[in-house]
């Protein structure tokens, strides 16, 4: 049984938390960006899901140990992360600099709790 340290834990849950928000707002700003819906307008809100559950998935990790969960977890971040790496090489802008800081958090928090 895994035994975390408090402040890492606390740490993981605000940066867990970031990824939610990120996601939130990615969904939100769809409705800004696109006007109707439209096939971009789908991937675009997609990519949000994607982060919501990434951010859900993270949370089971925080408070259930579990080796398979924990496992799954840190596959799913690196997957997210690898992703943003490659995002903030082509696309440079503040919100991509924004979801690698937080992917590369959310990616070092789940591998040491």
């Amino acid at each position: 049984e895994r035994h975390p340290n408090i402040k890492n834990m606390e740490i993981y849950k605000i940066v867990t938390w970031a990824i939610l928000l990120l996601g939130l707002g990615h969904a939100l700003y769809t409705f800004k960006k696109f006007k109707s819906v439209q096939q971009d307008a789908l991937w675009f809100f997609s990519t949000s899901l994607g982060l919501i559950f990434n951010g859900f998935l993270n949370y089971i990790n925080l408070y259930i140990s579990n080796s398979l969960i924990s496992t799954l977890t840190i596959s799913a971040n690196i997957i997210q992360f690898v992703f943003c790496a490659v995002l903030v090489y082509y696309v440079r802008n503040p919100p991509t600099y924004i979801a690698i800081l937080v992917s590369t958090a959310i990616l070092a928090l789940s591998v040491i709790h």
